[in-house]
């Protein structure tokens, strides 16, 4: 099963994936990818993300059993 929402964003595409990186790193997960699509992964979760203008596609692709997607959801907003 997946999970996918959408993030909108004002900044610049280079500004965001550079936040992204930063917050993701300080916080556990890997973050590998450029400005219109890339990976993340933690601890048992992973997933992609592909750009469209300004809004991304963040799917998730898997999640530990007894976490729930709106809890990785709610963190992964927190990067993006």
């Amino acid at each position: 099963m997946t999970k996918s929402f959408h993030v909108n964003f004002t900044i610049a595409p280079t500004d965001l994936l550079h936040k992204a990186k930063s917050i993701a790193g300080a916080s556990g997960w890997i973050l590998s990818g450029d400005t219109d699509s890339g990976k993340f992964s933690r601890n048992g979760t992973s997933g992609h993300y592909r750009r469209n203008g300004n809004s991304l596609l963040i799917t998730m692709t898997s999640k530990p059993h007894l976490t729930t997607w709106s809890d990785v959801e709610k963190e992964l907003r927190s990067i993006f």
